[in-house]
């Protein structure tokens, strides 16, 4: 079984950011959907 890494684009990344500068969603919330950890400070690369 391998394990493949989802890949987000610039303009994904960037919405998400957009979304919680805005205040309208919690990097938490945001993570949740997105099935990611939301403590990845700095590796933001990953997202």
């Amino acid at each position: 079984m391998t394990n493949s890494r989802r890949k987000f684009t610039a303009e994904q990344k960037a919405a998400i950011v957009r979304r919680h500068l805005k205040g309208k969603e919690s990097i938490t919330t945001k993570a949740e959907e997105l099935s990611i950890q939301p403590n990845a400070k700095g590796q933001a690369a990953s997202l």
